[in-house]
């Protein structure tokens, strides 16, 4: 009796395997090689006229009513789109050079916000980025947003300083030193300053 039920076992068993030889599949394959995945790259290059950057430096010769421009370009070296940014920082108003008239019309020499009367502008290839009338005070530790830079494309920056001309003698002598700053973010970053 025990035969019986091992030999239609084995049975079973050849006829699957004699069954599975007599199907047949279409099958076709196709394969990508050398795929590569690579991070892209952020990098500007900030230059002046004389091919370098900074510093700004009109010590001891900007007079009321005169406007300084300070020209540089701004190249993306990466191969990415970047938004590009500028923050003037680091502030610092002093009381330079102490002069008689300076004096005469200050005697305790403490009126030093050079930055208080200074209007500050930034244009961008013959677009301002500030509001007329800002001052490099009010303007200090914010970001300005100059625009998006494709890879390999340049942007002019021109920063101009304008002390008003109606700036007294209290203000002779003074100085603002400051930093001037360029950052570049890639296009789609969330914690750009804008």
């Amino acid at each position: 009796m025990r035969k019986l039920p091992v030999s239609l076992l084995v049975l079973g068993l050849v006829a699957v395997v004699l069954g599975a030889g007599t199907f047949a599949y279409f099958s076709d394959v196709e394969t990508s090689q050398n795929n590569v995945f690579a991070a892209g790259t952020v990098d500007i290059e900030v230059t002046d006229s004389s091919g370098s950057f900074g510093p700004y430096n009109v010590a001891l010769t900007a007079l009321p009513g005169e406007t300084y421009w300070y020209n540089t370009s701004v190249y993306n070296n990466g191969t990415s789109t970047v938004d590009v940014y500028l923050k003037i920082d680091n502030l610092v108003d002093s009381g330079g050079v102490t002069t008689e008239p300076e004096l005469a019309a200050n005697p305790a020499n403490d009126i030093n916000d050079l930055s208080n009367k200074t209007y500050v502008q930034v244009n961008v290839d013959g677009t301002d980025k500030l509001a007329a009338g800002t001052t490099l005070y009010s303007q200090a530790g914010s970001w300005v947003y100059l625009g998006s830079l494709s890879p390999g494309a340049t942007m002019h920056v021109n920063m101009s300083l304008h002390i008003d001309s109606a700036t007294g003698n209290a203000y002779q002598g003074d100085k603002s030193t400051f930093d001037v700053t360029f950052k570049a973010f890639q296009t789609n970053d969330p914690n750009a300053p804008y």
